[in-house]
């Protein structure tokens, strides 16, 4: 049984880790090394190995790191580092090499996770991760549906994001209550912001999404001293419909947004 306080839902279908295995090897450039992020009991490490990755597995738990040490104790392609993914020292690990990006992401660490990948997202050019189907959605949903979001917006600076394909409850033991997704990122050419704008820009993000169900100037009212008038004539003049919500706005529109209300 997995640890319900660490989000431990242990994948049981081989079918379904071969699937992601497969997702990481397409839209590449070849094998290389991937960074799992949660071995548990090395279901989806297994057909990673098999596929010719070198496969650096992150396990916080460690009893769960000894079983997959043991399980792959005579594969050099599989090593295991026992600790928090949020804690790893990427620099020293990688050296400034790229790698691809695996795992079943704990639901309750999904946020962090993702603003840590945005974080450090020179090291990772893709990433296939299993999440809550919720958030799945989130991530990668177009503009103009009720599913996008904060998340939409803050990975889509830096990634192109896939939906895959769903993963039914019952593929794991114990079963979650929620149904689960598979998604991949493939990290842009070059990013939408420059570094220093980031967190600002990321603040605003986070304030124009403060009341979805409101006009996206009601939002923004008052933040950094903005009054309606400005918000909505900066809207106008760079082809904003000022009845817009929040979700009515791409990625790319919400950085001139940004730049003309400074």
């Amino acid at each position: 049984m997995g640890n319900k306080s660490l989000s431990q839902y242990f994948l049981i279908k081989k079918k379904i880790a071969d699937k992601i295995a497969q997702a990481v090897v397409n839209k590449g450039n070849g094998k290389g090394e991937v960074l799992e992020i949660g071995g548990g009991k090395g279901i989806l490490t297994r057909p990673l190995a098999e596929n010719g990755f070198t496969v650096i597995t992150v396990e916080i738990d460690g009893y769960l790191a000894e079983y997959i040490k043991k399980q792959f104790n005579n594969d050099n392609s599989v090593s295991v580092i026992n600790t928090d993914i949020l804690k790893l020292d990427l620099d020293n690990l990688f050296d400034g090499r790229e790698v691809s990006l695996c795992g079943n992401i704990p639901y309750h660490l999904s946020g962090k996770i993702f603003r840590w990948i945005s974080d450090n997202r020179r090291f990772f050019p893709k990433a296939v991760l299993m999440v809550q189907e919720e958030v799945g959605l989130r991530i990668c949903t177009e503009p103009g549906n009720r599913d996008y979001g904060i998340l939409s917006v803050i990975l889509g600076v830096d990634y192109k994001s896939e939906f895959l394909f769903p993963v039914n409850r019952k593929y794991f033991n114990p079963a979650p209550k929620v149904t689960s997704a598979v998604i991949r990122l493939i990290r842009l050419p070059h990013p939408l912001i420059a570094d220093d704008e980031r967190i600002g820009f990321f603040e605003f993000v986070k304030t124009s999404f403060s009341q979805r169900r409101k006009k996206i100037y009601n939002c923004l009212r008052g933040y950094m001293g903005w009054d309606m008038q400005k918000i909505t004539n900066t809207m106008v003049e760079i082809g904003i419909d000022i009845s817009s919500r929040p979700e009515d706005i791409s990625v790319p529109k919400y950085i001139e947004l940004y730049h003309n209300l400074l």
